[in-house]
């Protein structure tokens, strides 16, 4: 069964990274995994997934599970509407919306039957704005990713694989000597 997909959508009924990024920023104590003292005060943090360092929120960047530079969604039509979640720019309330997908476009329309206010986005900005396919990654991890897909960035072997099982592995060498 194909999974939902969630997508913050503006006033306007369109879809885009700067709507995503800027509600998920307003919303940032509900994606916090805590609060900690860092030197500066009590801030919001977060575990990045690739190092396992607690940092501030503030200084991850939101990365693409899926890289959204290799993947392209054209008809996300066949999904069928059900499988589509339109949230407004307030977490926690989801839009009553009416969704239709065909060749390329998915049509959004909230507000009455008669007066409805109706956004066209492309099934690509759907598929990159999938709040489902976002994580937070600390700058370092995230650079060192770049373009692959999280699970093929976790299996290499080369310096680029993440920090957390090099780490690992090197405190068990430490341990052991």
């Amino acid at each position: 069964m194909p999974r939902k997909i969630y997508v913050v959508a503006s006033g306007n009924n369109s879809v885009n990274w700067d709507t995503t990024k800027t509600a998920i920023k307003n919303n940032a104590a509900s994606f916090a995994d805590g609060f900690k003292d860092f030197g500066a005060g009590v801030e919001e943090y977060v575990t990045c997934p690739g190092c396992d360092r607690d940092l501030p929120l503030l200084l991850f960047h939101l990365d693409h599970i899926r890289a959204q530079a290799r993947y392209t969604q054209t008809n996300l039509g066949l999904l069928g509407q059900a499988h589509f979640v339109v949230l407004d720019t307030i977490f926690n309330r989801q839009t009553e919306a009416r969704i239709a997908a065909t060749g390329g476009y998915v049509t959004i329309e909230t507000g009455s039957k008669y007066y409805p206010k109706k956004g066209i986005v492309q099934s690509a900005e759907i598929w990159r704005n999938d709040l489902r396919n976002l994580q937070f990654l600390c700058s370092i991890c995230n650079s060192s990713k770049g373009d692959r897909d999280w699970e093929t960035w976790g299996k290499s072997e080369v310096d680029t694989r993440p920090l957390a099982r090099r780490w690992k592995e090197q405190n068990a060498v430490d341990m052991a000597m």
